[in-house]
């Protein structure tokens, strides 16, 4: 299962994409510790129950440290991302009102090109499991069923 995730191969991403990717650490920097956290948070959930849930997971990074976490991901998301095909089941999900980067448009164009099934969570937006896990939940186990 992809959870709101990105799409394996560096095909769907531009080289515009790519660089902003590679900016990241640096830009993260540029903000105040408080709107960099609350940002973030916003970034990647829908409801309330999600963004609680994003800022106290959040809370405990300093900014140096947030932003290095950050840099690193992205850098190797960038180093290590391959195409990849999978001769088994899989499941993309992506929450309903996901603006987390480009998120929607690459799970779109993965599940166009591959054929996966692309199933949306309702009222989620990045955090689909936090912003409406009853109906994340349904999805996964209608997914593990059919296994």
């Amino acid at each position: 299962m992809g959870v709101d995730t990105s799409p394996f191969g560096l095909s769907y991403y531009s080289p515009t994409d790519r660089f902003w990717v590679r900016q990241v650490e640096w830009m993260a920097r540029c903000y105040p510790h408080d709107k960099l956290l609350t940002g973030i948070a916003k970034g990647a959930t829908h409801t309330s129950r999600g963004y609680d849930n994003m800022m106290a997971m959040l809370a405990s990074y300093r900014k140096a440290e947030l932003c290095r976490i950050m840099g690193i991901c992205y850098a190797s998301f960038l180093r290590e991302n391959r195409d990849a095909t999978f001769d088994f089941p899989v499941l993309l999900i992506l929450g309903e009102y996901d603006k987390f980067g480009k998120v929607p448009q690459y799970n779109y164009a993965w599940a166009t090109k591959t054929g996966y099934p692309l199933e949306i969570i309702p009222l989620a937006g990045h955090n689909s499991n936090m912003d409406n896990p009853l109906v994340f939940n349904a999805v996964v186990a209608v997914f593990l069923d059919a296994l």
